[in-house]
């Protein structure tokens, strides 16, 4: 979760300012900080939805 909290860092605040100097999209109604939260909180989503698929994999083994 650290590497990834650090990657999302990396791309809200190094590449996203980087991507809207070249016009390739623009941040209008959230900042830096909420694109970096939102992705953390995906990440976090998708952490528990593998943990739970795992959990009912095992038990289809079985």
């Amino acid at each position: 979760m650290i590497i990834n909290a650090a990657f999302d860092l990396f791309q809200a605040f190094v590449m996203s300012p980087i991507f809207e100097k070249l016009d390739i999209y623009t941040l209008k109604e959230m900042n830096h900080f909420l694109l970096f939260v939102l992705m953390m909180v995906i990440a976090v989503l998708l952490f528990l939805y593998q943990k739970w698929q795992d959990t009912a994999f095992k038990l289809s083994i079985k």
